[in-house]
């Protein structure tokens, strides 16, 4: 793909909400096919259960595009900060998987097409990969939802308790070749009565 394609496509992309908006029928397919898979196993079930209690996933597709601002801070094994924060506004379609990252005091931006990332200017320095870095904050944004992705695997795992309150655990991991890092893992921490999220582990 030329810089000048990337370029106009994500101009459509951002200046559009509508534009990346799935239709009904395009919807209705995709959360017919989550839905049976995550009921078909007792993790699964509360997996939808807490999507469910989220809003649901009808909604979460139907809403377009979603956009915030994330600042990271990364920090040593002392728990103190190390270097400066990656901090940039982002654009993410979580139908297509696409995603425009700008950074704040800066000119460059960098993304991801649906199929391949890419920085603006070229050569610009951003911080970070951006093939790894232009979807890993929107995962973490979007759970539960992303929990009913293909490739992804539930399993019950002993209920813990956050900041002395119970919570359900349920373990996920993903099928070989499923995204860049398919051996990192979460448990999501499940609240027994509300069914919403505690809190997630990641690994």
């Amino acid at each position: 793909m030329t810089r000048l394609a990337i370029f106009l496509a994500l101009i459509a992309f951002a200046g559009c909400s509508d534009a990346a908006r799935p239709s009904d029928r395009a919807i209705d397919a995709r959360v017919a096919d989550a839905t049976e898979r995550l009921q078909s196993t007792p993790a699964g079930q509360r997996v939808l259960a807490s999507i469910d209690a989220h809003g649901g996933l009808e909604a979460w597709y139907a809403l377009g595009p979603v956009r915030w601002r994330y600042a990271y801070t990364r920090l040593d094994s002392t728990g103190a900060p190390s270097g400066p924060a990656l901090d940039t506004r982002q654009l993410v379609d979580p139908w297509a998987a696409r995603a425009v990252h700008t950074l704040p005091d800066s000119s460059a931006s960098f993304g991801w097409t649906g199929t391949e990332a890419w920085v603006m200017p070229g050569g610009a320095e951003i911080g970070t990969n951006a093939r790894f870095w232009a979807l890993t904050p929107y995962y973490f944004v979007s759970i539960p939802f992303v929990f009913a992705d293909p490739g992804v695997r539930l399993a019950e795992a002993p209920a813990d308790s956050v900041e002395g309150r119970p919570v359900d655990v349920i373990r996920v991991t993903f099928e070989p070749g499923t995204g860049d890092a398919p051996d990192d893992y979460y448990d999501l921490l499940l609240d027994p009565e509300t069914d919403r999220v505690r809190a997630i582990r990641y690994v």
